[in-house]
């Protein structure tokens, strides 16, 4: 278990790179490297023990560091932790909005909510187009009333992802209905839907 010097947030996983909850860079673990050979750049080999252990800790820490990609390194302020959490693809947003139906409590990040955007539309408009370009007499009837039926079962998931991401970003739930406003209410919404994640915990709770 590590914990994070900045928040004191306890992490359990020894090898994770970013604080779960602020988002912050942990500092790299130092391992003895024993019986490795590591260039020195002269074209030698050099053993680790037989070098002093200022060198050897230095050669670690860069193959260490060397293994985070640059896209990582980014100010701490304007940036969420939710672009560095792997396995956060389209199934494991739409189990989630699923597994979270009707809850409209907590907070939603960026990739939950349009991972569950792009699903719905695909399973949506994937029918209704093969209906239109099949023009079957008895196919295609089916393949939009199945479209109709998934868009209507979606109404309350959609909702509830919609506020938790409006959560997210330190907005109430009631900030939905400003898309009421004509011309320019969508575009406000959009704006706040696509926006990163607060870091750490807000009002409506912490990150997932």
């Amino acid at each position: 278990m590590r914990i994070c010097p900045k928040c004191g947030f306890k992490i359990e996983n020894d090898e994770a790179k970013f604080c779960k909850k602020c988002g912050s860079r942990l500092p790299v673990i130092e391992k003895i490297v024993e019986d490795t050979h590591i260039p020195n750049g002269n074209g030698i080999t050099l053993n680790p023990r037989q070098e002093s252990s200022s060198f050897v800790q230095e050669q670690v820490k860069n193959i260490e560091v060397n293994k985070i990609p640059k896209r990582h390194d980014i100010p701490e302020s304007k940036q969420s932790y939710e672009e560095h959490i792997p396995n956060r693809n389209m199934m494991w947003a739409v189990k989630t909005c699923f597994k979270k139906y009707a809850k409209f409590e907590g907070r939603a990040s960026r990739s939950e909510y349009w991972y569950f955007a792009l699903f719905n539309n695909l399973i949506f408009f994937i029918p209704v187009l093969l209906a239109f370009a099949m023009d079957h007499d008895v196919i295609s009837p089916i393949l939009c009333i199945a479209a109709i039926i998934y868009l209507i079962a979606v109404i309350i998931p959609g909702l509830s992802v919609s506020v938790r991401r409006l959560h997210d970003v330190g907005k109430s739930g009631y900030f939905y209905f400003i898309c009421c406003i004509p011309y320019i209410g969508g575009f406000i919404l959009l704006y706040y839907f696509c926006k990163a994640s607060e870091i750490g915990s807000n009002m409506y709770g912490e990150t997932d």
